[in-house]
């Protein structure tokens, strides 16, 4: 008799209820009383709609006066008892556990399919959750939503949601700055979209990628990529990868290059009969990098235009990023104008976006430059405080250029102070830092600070004089000015003097360099005394003197004027050895904080 099957059950039920009526019990009922169970448990065994426990079986064969082996079919006298009991508790046994192991699958069936549709929930969840917080440019929660996709995805064997969230992970890890971090989730994406043929994914990793070896100062690797993307035949990622190649051009130091291919990619842009939208994502952009490369040149007049284009574009556009970037950019271009009080409102309002966004590397950009700012209103103590947070902060999520940044203030500070061991520390380790992330512009500045600091004065104006020439070369018009005020101060002549500085006024003026011209009038100032030219030197001072009141107002402080007190004291000690007493008594005892007149003769009224 086997027990495994329905037949096998029914037979056996047979016989217990057969067995039953022969003990001479009056019932199933009273049966089941007698034995101590439910009716409703007998009546299931008779008819074999349950599987009879071997115990409530033998239970059964005493109550009947029945060997258990009749029950189960065994031939009864020929035997052997033993056996017979062993192969039925076997057969038995054997019935019980094949009905609990289809019980058991059964069951683990429903959980699992319970467990993977909950796992397939948690990874759509987790999916939108990633969007928003990109969207949002919430960084630090994007890396956690995204590291979680990463592990359901990989349980669910899910290839599509392991490439996504990888892309999303990479991204986040590279608006942290955390550029060793990105790259190994940006590759792993990478080779599942070749592997399975999704070029939109693949072009959307090879820019984040293209950001990731950028940063790194791999150039010639980020080349590649940008240049894949620009062989593409789908509209997006060509006018991606020139603009990506026009940005690695900027930041080496060919800006004619850069100049050229953002020309290209907005002619790209424009015949394309994309929708209007995307098109505004890509002007968006395009305009992003014209106002970064026209911030490199130092044509800072250019700059602002083109950071409020910009951002009235991102705003239209939707594109968070591109906004926060357009005020940044605002910031630098209005302080290298001279526009300090706005500059500072850009500045505090990147800081406050990045403390509430989780974005540590907004909020230090914003601070480096403001240290510059604290720097040019002579808030020497309140620039340096600045600029060291700065390096504490981006070391530890490795902002190569953000700590360039922090390192040349601090140089320009300490060098201002007289204080050249310290300025040289900083300055070395700048411009070590810019060479080995390819960062030419920054790297050119750290240069010319450090060749301000050379007392000999020889040796600095021949080594101003090459980097004059290598920024002119390269298109940086403000590092030029500036290295041909650094010469004024040093060569012999002082008619070469005063040629070099009308020439860096010239160049600051066209540039909107707001300092260059102040440091211009000044020089000119100096050159004018070291001629015994007094009335000339006294209306370069005034003019000096005017420009920082319109510009600077209050926040200069008495610090920021130095240059014009000793200017002064020369030309007050000029008057009087030139027998000009009435004027050497004005300027000796003019405020220079008041309101000035405008040339000699507004004096002389």
């Amino acid at each position: 008799m086997d027990l495994t099957t329905l037949e096998g059950r029914r037979e056996l039920g047979q016989r217990i209820q057969s067995a039953i009526a022969e003990s001479g019990c009056r019932s199933l009922p009273a049966f089941a009383e007698r034995l101590g169970c439910s009716r409703a448990l007998i009546y299931q065994y008779v008819k074999g709609e349950v599987l009879v426990q071997l115990d409530r079986l033998q239970e059964i064969a005493q109550a009947t006066d029945r060997p258990l082996a009749w029950f189960l079919g065994v031939p009864g006298e020929t035997f052997s008892g033993q056996a017979a009991a062993l192969q039925a508790e076997r057969d038995l046994l054997q019935a019980r556990l094949s009905g609990t192991e289809r019980d058991l699958a059964a069951e683990r069936k429903r959980r699992s399919s319970q467990a993977e549709q909950s796992r397939r929930t948690l990874a759509e969840t987790l999916r939108e959750l990633c969007q928003s917080r990109r969207r949002g440019g919430d960084s630090e929660g994007l890396v956690e939503a995204a590291a979680r996709w990463l592990e359901v995805a990989q349980e669910l064997d899910d290839q599509q949601g392991v490439m996504e969230a990888n892309l999303h992970l990479g991204h986040a890890w590279l608006n942290l700055a955390n550029y060793g971090k990105a790259e190994r989730p940006l590759n792993e994406a990478l080779q599942l979209a070749v592997a399975r043929r999704d070029a939109p994914t693949q072009y959307s990793v090879r820019q984040e990628l293209i950001r990731a070896l950028q940063a790194g100062g791999r150039a010639r690797e980020a080349f590649a990529q940008a240049r894949a993307l620009a062989s593409a035949d789908l509209w997006w990622p060509r006018w991606g990868g020139l603009v990506a190649q026009a940005a690695l051009a900027e930041q080496v130091g060919d800006l004619d290059a850069a100049e050229v291919l953002l020309q290209t990619a907005s002619e790209v842009v424009e015949d394309s009969d994309a929708p209007l939208e995307r098109k505004l994502v890509a002007r968006t952009y395009l305009i992003s990098n014209q106002v970064n490369v026209a911030l490199a040149h130092g044509r800072y007049r250019d700059a602002l235009q083109g950071c409020e284009t910009m951002r009235a574009s991102a705003a239209q556009a939707g594109l968070s990023d591109q906004l926060r970037e357009a005020t940044l950019n605002l910031g630098i271009a209005s302080l290298r104008c001279g526009e300090v009080s706005v500059a500072a409102r850009h500045f505090a309002q990147l800081r406050e976006w990045g403390a509430f966004a989780g974005d540590q590397r907004l909020a230090s950009l914003a601070q480096v430059f403001d240290s510059e700012r604290l720097w040019r209103c002579r808030d020497l103590a309140g620039a340096k405080a600045a600029a060291l947070t700065v390096l504490d902060e981006a070391v530890s999520f490795g902002a190569g250029q953000v700590l360039g940044e922090a390192e040349l203030v601090l140089g320009q500070v300490y060098r201002y102070e007289g204080r050249t061991e310290e300025a040289r520390h900083y300055l070395m380790r700048c411009q070590g830092r810019a060479e080995r992330l390819e960062l030419c512009r920054l790297g050119v500045a750290a240069a010319l600070e450090r060749a301000l600091l050379d007392d000999r004065r020889a040796e600095a104006g021949a080594l101003l004089a090459d980097l004059a020439n290598q920024a002119a070369a390269t298109g940086y018009e403000d590092l030029e000015a500036e290295a041909l005020l650094g010469r004024a101060d040093r060569v012999p002549d002082p008619h070469e003097s005063l040629l070099l500085a009308l020439e860096a006024r010239s160049l600051s003026e066209v540039c909107g360099y707001f300092w260059g011209v102040l440091g211009a009038l000044r020089a000119e100032a100096r050159a004018h005394l070291r001629l015994r030219r007094t009335d000339e030197c006294a209306d370069r001072l005034v003019a000096a003197l005017r420009l920082a009141h319109s510009k600077l107002g209050d926040q200069r402080g008495r610090e920021s004027i130095s240059s014009e007190l000793e200017t002064r004291a020369s030309l007050v000690a000029a008057y009087r050895e030139a027998g000009e007493l009435e004027h050497a008594d004005r300027w000796e005892q003019l405020d220079l904080l008041a309101p000035l007149p405008s040339s000699r003769a507004d004096r002389s009224e």
